[in-house]
């Protein structure tokens, strides 16, 4: 095996054991859903057909969606800046869960924005721990 066909092989195996071990879902430039893996699926409740072209609003509780605050998480995706975020977000049955994600951006060769990567740690057991303090 050449070396660019060990690096290959590499990337295609750590690509699926991330998948395999990770809640992910893929936005284009403007806040619609790509692709989604099954862990996602199985955290959200949704089938693949139920969220791909879909807004991102889509997984936010219905009170928020008209929010400017909805608006800051588009332009905050289309700033392209690595960080982790916590939200509250809705299953496909209408159950509230907590989340944090983290981003990564893919840029086209111009510098344009082309894809959003959402990794996605489910922290509904913290978060109602934590309120159940207040």
């Amino acid at each position: 095996m050449s070396v660019s066909q060990l690096k290959d092989h590499r990337s295609e195996s750590m690509g699926e054991a991330l998948e395999q071990s990770l809640v992910l879902v893929e936005y284009d430039s403007e806040g619609y859903i790509t692709w989604v893996n099954e862990n996602f699926l199985t955290l959200f409740g949704y089938q693949e057909e139920d969220v791909l072209g879909s807004s991102y609003k889509a997984l936010m509780p219905y009170n928020q969606r008209r929010d400017p605050e909805s608006q800051n998480f588009l332009d905050y995706i289309k700033g392209g800046e690595s960080s982790s975020v916590e939200f509250k977000r809705v299953t496909k049955s209408q159950r509230d869960i907590w989340v944090r994600c983290s981003y990564g951006f893919s840029f086209e060769a111009n510098g344009t924005l082309s894809k959003v990567v959402e990794v996605v740690s489910d922290i509904s057991n913290e978060k109602r721990y934590l309120l159940s303090l207040e």
